[in-house]
This record gives structure tokens, C-alpha cells and sequence, in this order.
């Protein structure tokens, strides 16, 4: 079976099974949020009941290719009605979960519903409903830093009754009661965005995670759309303005400019996350990066997924060719692989000249560790001719340099400073 064959008979089989996802509402129950409209889960299984809000967004992508309008409609109306009844979207439609939401895309579910029926009546009821979401998402989700954190508003005992919940699924929940409180609530607060994942250290309620706020970017902005199409300029101004000033945060705190991706900002300590997930791709997705950020994330990882073998079969000399392009177009970390692989000869003949060139361009862009390797190679004389401080005096800043992320306790930090004592003493 080739690719299209097996994609053709993934359809015929979604297509065939749709209606076993699809469930009535059970009305008022002890456990359930009851629901006006019936809803799709993520599963055939009998025993799945509930709705889920994220996966709701993505089964209506699949209802709405395979011409199942009505249903998909039936989901955006119950997204409609959780927000008119408790003024946000919750994570799944259990009472316990009234605490919580989910990564917020109403928006552009209800700009695909009406991109099919062009009702404007249906939208200008979902366009109260993506206000009064908004509210809450800036009144309850909001740091200090202007950019929105995850969270959850439940009370102790809910909280401390999560652990019935997830100890079958983690380890390390402390016994103390204070640490388990703590552990808890940040714990309950990745389930607005993924549960459970290492992204924010334990600690999700202390950062900006990159998914939630590129997604409330294009919530602004697709409000802002509706805004205009309903005949209300004013309101679509203020829309246009509340994205561009979240579009500034992103760059501020989200985005590495060293290493050309996204990063989840932790604001309680002011700095970066380490964690390389697949979050910032939503930054492509909703439009919030500029075109030389958009082409710098694609081409640096497209070259690491070769230069990795992560996906596809390891090809260094692809890999080559797409860090080339995303260090052309400014991304400091692909600048530093490309060197790398120039002086090692990986992919590429080995080229001391081309390493040191491309090496220098990544250090003047930040990339501590080309600043180390800049530093070391004029030292040695690799790839250029070996010189004094008098010389080349620019090399002092680029070994004395250590940027706040760096570990001044580190051996890459220690020979830095070895070599600049180095170069210093030949004055």
C-alpha cells in the first residue's frame, strides 16, 4: 500500500465511524456540565462521554473536510453556550473541571464555522461569547509581564482531591502538605495547556506559555476580522491594537533570537525556559512572526531533523543546506551548527575559513558558545592567522562576554576566560 492509498483508506475509515464519536449531553447530573447540543469525543470508545475543549477544535477540522456541517456546527454551539453560562470554555465538561480551561481557540473555530455558512446572526453571537472569554483569559490568566500564564481558580479541597486523580499518572508528588498544595496547583494549571509535560519545570503557573499566547494573538486577530465584518470599526480597532501590543511581548519575552525559536518565558524569575517543544509551530500557524522568523524556525529545524536523523534518515549534507539558509537569514544557533559542521567536515568538505567566518557572524549575534569558539580559533590561529589583542582587539568582546543564560562556572566559560588571558598577556 503506497501513501495515498493509505491516507485514502484513513478517510474511508474516519468517514465510516464518525457517528460513534459523536454523544447526546446527559443532562443535569451531580458530575456533568450538561450541554444544549450533542458533541463529538476524541474516541469510539462507548465509555468516552465527556467534551473535551481543545480536541473539539481539531474533530471539527475532520468533520468540516468530510462535509459534516451540522455536527460541527452543533460543537461551535456548545463552545458558545459554555462561555454564556460560566464565561469561559472549561478543559472538560465535569463539574471538578470548572476550575480550568484550555488553550483558547473559539476563535478560530467559529471563523471556520463561518467561513462555511456566512450567517451573521450566528456570528455575531459567537462574537459576544469570544469577549466574554477574552475577559476571562486577561482578568484570571494574566502576568505581570502583559503576556498570559496558565492557571486554575480551584479551591483547596478541589485541588488537594486532584492528587485521587493523577497519582496513578506521576511519581514524584511530595507527601508534604505545603509541597503537595504547591505541586498541585501547578500541576492542575498544565492542564490549560498539555498535561502532563516537563515545558515549565513543575512550575506551569509561573510561566507565558508560547501556545496560549500565539493562539490569543490570533483570537485578537480574528475578533478584530469579526469586528469589521459586523460594522464595528471601533471595536476592530481596539482588537488590531490589543494583537500588535501582544505580538511586541512575544518578541520581548518568547522569542530567542540566538536560537531562532520560541521559548515558554518563566516571568516569576525573568528568563527562558530550556525546553524545545513542538509550541512554537503554532507561532507559523497564527501569523504572529515575521517572515524571518517564520523562515529561521522551518530551516534551522528542518536541518536539525537532518542532522539528527529525527524523523527522517540522517543526511548531514542536507542538513547543511537547510542550516545555510536559516543562517542567511540571520538564526544565530544554525549559524553555529553551520560552522560546526564546516570545521568538522560533516556534510560539508572541511573548511576552516567558512567555520571561522560563520562562527564570528553567530558570536556577534549572541551565540555564547561561537563566542567561545571565535575567541579559541584566533588564539590558535584556525582558520585565520593567529593574532595579538592590538590586533584584533574586537576578539576581547567576544571572550569576555558571558550572557545572563551562561554558567560562568562552566569549562566553556573558564577556557574563554584562559584564552582572553591569553591574547591579553601577547599585548
Amino acid at each position: 500500500m503506497n501513501l495515498s492509498e493509505a491516507i485514502a483508506t484513513t478517510r474511508r475509515h474516519i468517514d465510516a465511524h464518525w457517528e460513534q464519536t459523536f454523544r447526546d449531553s446527559r443532562g443535569e447530573a451531580a458530575r456533568e456540565f450538561p450541554l444544549p447540543r450533542p458533541h463529538t469525543v476524541p474516541s469510539t470508545d462507548p465509555c468516552m462521554w465527556l467534551f473535551f475543549y481543545w480536541d473539539t477544535y481539531f474533530t471539527n477540522l475532520g468533520l468540516l473536510r468530510q462535509n459534516r456541517l451540522a455536527q460541527a456546527i452543533n460543537n461551535a454551539d456548545n463552545v458558545i453556550h459554555c462561555i454564556e453560562q460560566i464565561g469561559f470554555v472549561p478543559n472538560i465538561s465535569v463539574r471538578i473541571a470548572l476550575n480550568r480551561s484550555q488553550i483558547p481557540v473559539s476563535a478560530v473555530l467559529f471563523e471556520d464555522i463561518f467561513r462555511h455558512t456566512r450567517d451573521l446572526a450566528w456570528l455575531r453571537r459567537a462574537y459576544a461569547a469570544l469577549g466574554k472569554e477574552y475577559a476571562f483569559w486577561m482578568a484570571l490568566r494574566l502576568a505581570p509581564n502583559g503576556l498570559n500564564t496558565c492557571g486554575t481558580h480551584a479551591d483547596p479541597v478541589t485541588l488537594a482531591n486532584f492528587y485521587d486523580v493523577i497519582k496513578a499518572r506521576l511519581a514524584d508528588i511530595p507527601a508534604e502538605p505545603v509541597a503537595r498544595l504547591q505541586y498541585l496547583r501547578h500541576k492542575m494549571a498544565e492542564c490549560e495547556v498539555w498535561d502532563f509535560n516537563p515545558r515549565f519545570n513543575q512550575h506551569a503557573a509561573d510561566f507565558n506559555p508560547v501556545d496560549t499566547n500565539v493562539i490569543l494573538y490570533q483570537f485578537e486577530t480574528i475578533a478584530g476580522d469579526f469586528a469589521r465584518t459586523l460594522g464595528l470599526p471601533a471595536e476592530e480597532t481596539v482588537w488590531r491594537d490589543r494583537a500588535a501590543h501582544r505580538c511586541a511581548l512575544i518578541d520581548r519575552y518568547l522569542w530567542n533570537e540566538a536560537k531562532g525559536f520560541y521559548f515558554d518565558y518563566d516571568w516569576a524569575h525573568g528568563r527562558q525556559g530550556a525546553v524545545v517543544s513542538a509550541a512554537p509551530y503554532f507561532a507559523l500557524w497564527s501569523g504572529v512572526c515575521s517572515d524571518a522568523q517564520a523562515a529561521a524556525l522551518a530551516q534551522f529545524n528542518l536541518g536539525a531533523k537532518y542532522d539528527n536523523g529525527d524523523g527522517v534518515l540522517k543526511d548531514s549534507a542536507e542538513a547543511v543546506k537547510w542550516y545555510r539558509k536559516a543562517a542567511e537569514q540571520g538564526d544565530a544557533g544554525a549559524q553555529g551548527n553551520l560552522a560546526a559542521m564546516n570545521a568538522d567536515g560533516d556534510g560539508v568538505t572541511q573548511d576552516n575559513n567558512e567555520a571561522t567566518k560563520w562562527f564570528r557572524v553567530a558570536a556577534e549575534h549572541g551565540n555564547a558558545a561561537a563566542q567561545y569558539n571565535i575567541g579559541y580559533r584566533y588564539a590558535y590561529g584556525i582558520g585565520v592567522e593567529k593574532t595579538t589583542l592590538k590586533r584584533q582587539g574586537g576578539i576581547v568582546w567576544q571572550l569576555n562576554r558571558v550572557t545572563p543564560t551562561h554558567n560562568p562556572t562552566s569549562d566553556a566559560c573558564i577556557s574563554m576566560a584562559k584564552v582572553s588571558r591569553r591574547i591579553k598577556s601577547r599585548h
